[in-house]
């Protein structure tokens, strides 16, 4: 049979086991729900920025396409193309022209190339094509440019080309059959930078091959979109790849083209996009990536946009909570394991004892007898631990209803990633919506996908403007951007807007537009990219809603501890009460024991037990019972300052200073230390919270004072860049190094045995500045002494008076 001894450990050590467990369990599935949201967000993001840099390369090629099929430049084409006909021998005309070509000196160029590099067709390529982006955004979209007649000789260039004769070039080749040729990111000697090749067929109105343009589009502006990649984390990284694992950009220093096949990572993208968890330089990292699909004529090269993030930074406040619980868990269980041990031991002894002297007592005038079931200490005891029962059961019933809430919650989130995996199919089978639209806001010429955006019909659509469909709180910030361009101040923008579809209901876009305007810089048409953000805007409501949800979990943490320690004391002042009782009890049996009746040889046996070994035990549970109630008054004091609310006014700090000192003035002059509180800047506060910090970290100071020197503590303060700066130093013994790093975690203490306390101060203290937005930090020298730094939000207003707390002359009152 299990002793009731046996019991109360047993049921101590599992309630504290299931409270532990339940806590870790909360903490996981947090976690898991965290890293699922930081996923989700990271892959849209690689996606999108992928089709951003695949829309540009498309709209520079488009660009290029568009103005070299102007009739004048075709007209230029087949007059070249007729001067050539009229010769004797077109190709003795070209050869001769190539020989000249090669052969010219790289600084010195050749007449017929300053010929073709200055005729009227160069001039305007390099106008229109080159200088145009040079002035209005900084750098060349196309470093290189040059066009060739059917016969393949270049009729005008921008710069100089290696051949005068391009129809042995395979991409003139492919041009020439195909109507594009496009060569992968590359380092074009002529105009000494790296980029795209295009080169486009250019024909007459019946379709007859006129010639070739050919353009070097510069990726180095366009690749920069990558960078959004990296602005929500500190620790974000993006990198952009070709199909084979050379670099083409990266957040860190790169070289151009650097190989980058031969890491583990590229393996692992396998795909058109895609989410994993791996390890770089020995941190672990989240990983997201996209590879370029392309978008209408520009089919892709297969580029890939990685982006990736710390995982300590983005799980930062799980693994916080983490630590507290474990903390927390371990300190509890181990005080429990001691406290069970100690009582167990104590009333095992104690009944053993007490049998036996009753046995060898006999017949007399002393009934002595225990019964568990009685009103009794232990009957007392046995009664808490019932309580306690029910209360275990009260948390088991809690834990089944959070773990029914994970599990709806986990339904919810699976039919929410199910939803984003249909949506995210349709959005990706679907082209970018675009859109010609006339300078007074009505829409030319629509494409499918934005008719499926819009919820508009064709027809339907090309009888209103945009502004009939824009949303009323879109409308003024639309028709800025608009003026903005029709007056040439702006020349593209972007943003993001709300479209009123057919059916009333609204959809979130992100509209990009630039204005086309013809040869004599009248404003033509703008052209707009619309973009469905829907589904990203949900996403971000969703990951907003998970972090209250986190919130709302360490709330209910903070309650199971505040209960648990609430409920505990009740047993253990039962158990005081009655130990003090049993004490007061042994006193007078042992004056009734003095009885000449009583046997000599049953007194010898009985005396020992009475004046040693039961006050030796009472003690023992006296000693118990103080630090299990002073360890569950910290928790208290702790749990409490989670729940209530701080009231945050002015605070005077040098009034609230004197106070304490006024306050600990018994101990300051008890232990001859000089106190100096230097003028204090005032603060923004809660007045009770300050005093309480405040006194924290002056009765720590009197704590460890080095009784080898006369004790000395400073305080004093400065404002510095809007916060108030508090020290409070010390001469005292110091903290060595090793423990500077943990003084401010729960239930750490320096020197357990030459000091009382129970490990809660500075955690208290570090609680009260997270919630008023403060900062802590100490500075020591072991053997030197201890600075503490107080950092809280400042509050206009200048320093007060110096005020001296000296101790008293031995045998003076105090006033």
């Amino acid at each position: 049979m299990m002793r009731t001894s046996q019991k109360i450990m047993a049921g101590f050590l599992v309630t504290l086991t299931l409270t532990a467990a339940l806590a870790f369990y909360a903490d996981f599935a947090s976690r898991r729900s965290l890293e699922e949201a930081i996923s989700h967000e990271l892959l849209i993001l690689a996606q999108e920025t992928m089709k951003r840099i695949d829309l540009t390369i498309h709209d520079r090629i488009m660009y290029v396409w568009n103005y070299a099929e102007q009739a004048w430049i075709l007209t230029f084409i087949a007059k070249s193309n007729q001067s050539f006909a009229a010769l004797d021998s077109p190709e003795d005309f070209m050869n001769r022209n190539e020989r000249e070509w090669i052969s010219a000196p790289p600084d010195s160029p050749s007449p017929v190339m300053g010929e073709l590099e200055d005729n009227e067709l160069s001039r305007r390529l390099r106008q229109h094509l080159i200088n145009f982006f040079v002035a209005n955004y900084g750098y060349s979209s196309f470093p290189n440019l040059f066009v060739t007649n059917r016969y393949g000789a270049v009729i005008a260039s921008t710069g100089r080309t290696r051949r005068y004769r391009q129809d042995k070039e395979p991409w003139w080749q492919t041009a020439r059959q195909q109507g594009m040729s496009l060569e992968d990111i590359a380092y074009d000697a002529p105009s000494d930078s790296y980029g795209i090749a295009v080169a486009l067929r250019l024909g007459d109105s019946d379709g007859n091959f006129l010639g070739v343009v050919r353009a070097i589009i510069n990726v180095g502006p366009i690749v920069k979109t990558a960078e959004i990649a990296t602005g929500r984390y500190q620790s974000a990284r993006t990198r952009l790849l070709t199909r084979d694992g050379k670099i083409i950009y990266r957040t860190r220093p790169y070289r151009f083209l650097q190989d980058f096949s031969y890491t583990d990572l590229l393996s692992r993208l396998q795909g058109e996009k895609g989410f994993f968890i791996g390890n770089e330089q020995n941190v672990q990292r989240f990983y997201s990536y996209a590879r370029s699909t392309g978008k209408e004529h520009y089919p892709g090269f297969g580029w890939i946009l990685l982006v990736s993030t710390d995982a300590d930074e983005v799980l930062a406040s799980a693994e916080v909570l983490r630590t507290r619980i474990a903390v927390v868990s371990i300190l509890l269980i181990m005080a429990g394991m001691v406290f069970a041990l100690v009582l167990s031991r104590t009333i095992n002894r104690s009944l053993a004892a007490l049998t036996a002297g009753a046995e060898r007592i006999g017949k007399g005038e002393f009934d002595f007898r225990m019964e568990l079931a009685g009103n009794d200490e232990f009957g007392q005891l046995a009664s808490a631990f019932n309580s306690m029962v029910s209360n275990l059961k009260e948390v088991t019933a809690s834990r089944d209803d959070l773990n029914a809430e994970i599990a709806e919650r986990n339904k919810a989130e699976k039919a929410l990633r199910e939803s984003e995996n249909r949506f995210r199919a349709t959005f990706e089978q679907a082209a970018v919506g675009i859109a010609l639209v006339s300078p007074q806001g009505g829409w030319l010429s629509v494409n499918r996908k934005l008719c499926a955006i819009v919820g508009y019909p064709e027809e339907k659509l090309r009888q209103l403007i945009f502004q009939d469909i824009t949303h009323p709180d879109d409308l003024d910030a639309d028709l800025e951007f608009h003026r903005q361009m029709l007056a040439g101040e702006i020349f593209t923008y972007s943003l993001e807007k709300r479209y009123i579809r057919l059916d009333g209901s609204l959809v979130w876009t992100n509209l990009t537009v630039f204005l086309v305007r013809d040869e004599d810089g009248v404003p033509a048409y703008f052209v707009s990219v619309i973009e469905d953000i829907d589904q990203r805007k949900k996403i971000e409501q969703e990951r907003d809603r998970l972090s209250m949800e986190l919130a709302r979990k360490n709330h209910e943490l903070e309650q199971i501890i505040y209960v648990t320690s609430h409920d505990l004391r009740s047993p253990l002042v039962n158990v005081q009460g009655f130990s003090r009782e049993l004490a007061a009890d042994i006193k007078s049996l042992l004056s009734l024991w003095q009885n000449p009746e009583i046997p000599a040889a049953i007194r010898q046996q009985a005396e020992p037990l009475l004046n040693e070994d039961i006050p030796e035990s009472l003690q023992f549970i006296e000693k118990g019972i103080s630090k299990m109630d002073a360890l569950l008054s910290g928790l208290l004091r702790l749990s409490r300052l989670g729940r209530a609310s701080p009231t945050l006014e002015e605070c005077d700090m040098n009034r609230l200073l004197t106070d304490i000192v006024t306050t600990m003035g018994f101990q300051i002059n008890e232990a001859g230390v000089e106190v100096i509180v230097d003028g204090l800047p005032t603060c923004l506060g809660d007045r009770d919270q300050l005093n309480q910090l405040f006194s924290n970290l002056l009765g720590n100071a009197l704590k460890y004072l080095d009784p080898g020197r006369p004790g000395r503590i400073n305080v004093n303060g400065v404002k510095d860049k809007g916060r108030s700066v508090y020290c409070v130093s010390d001469n005292g013994v110091g903290i060595a190094r090793e423990h500077q790093g943990k003084i401010f975690e729960i239930f750490h203490r320096l020197n357990p045995a030459a000091s009382e306390g129970e490990g809660l101060g500075l955690a208290i203290v570090n609680r009260i500045l997270d919630r008023l937005d403060g900062k802590i930090w100490v500075e020591s020298e072991e053997g030197k002494g201890s600075s503490f730094y107080v950092s809280l939000p400042g509050w206009k207003g200048g320093n007060r008076a110096r005020i001296a707390v000296t101790p008293l002359a031995k045998g003076e009152k105090e006033k």
